[in-house]
């Protein structure tokens, strides 16, 4: 299974399913239900776009641990589900167009989302920082 589908597959599963320890089936509803007071990670993935916003002049301050915050891009003509992605005030990049979806419908059903810095990304000549997506 590729990562997109997975993905795709996460975005239907009723995760709260999976969190009682029974089997997980798909849903048919649009909408992810997540059990409340449990964390649970989500994926791992790169910002895209690093080099283009603050990034760089903020890659000395940026370590493992650190926080991350999503913000939907409500204004973003190419993409519906485009996710910012910031430390503190600082815009960093975006999630990955690949990646966006299921982290845009949590944000939109009002889910609070974390990024952790994992460590530094060195993929296809790009650099900035690997992630992981976790609930609140």
């Amino acid at each position: 299974m590729q990562r997109n589908d997975y993905l795709m597959n996460l975005a239907s599963i009723s995760i709260s399913k999976m969190a009682k320890g029974t089997v997980a089936i798909p849903s048919a509803s649009a909408n992810i239900k997540l059990p409340e007071n449990k964390s649970f990670f989500l994926l791992s993935s790169f910002i895209a776009g690093f080099r283009y916003y603050e990034g760089p002049k903020l890659g000395n301050r940026i370590g493992i641990g650190t926080r991350l915050e999503f913000r939907l891009s409500r204004d973003n003509h190419y993409d519906s589900n485009a996710v910012e992605i910031y430390y503190r005030h600082h815009k960093l990049g975006h999630v990955p167009r690949i990646e966006n979806k299921t982290i845009a419908s949590l944000l939109r059903q009002g889910y609070r989302l974390t990024g952790i810095v994992k460590g530094k990304a060195d993929l296809f000549n790009y650099f900035g920082f690997e992630y992981d997506v976790w609930t609140e």
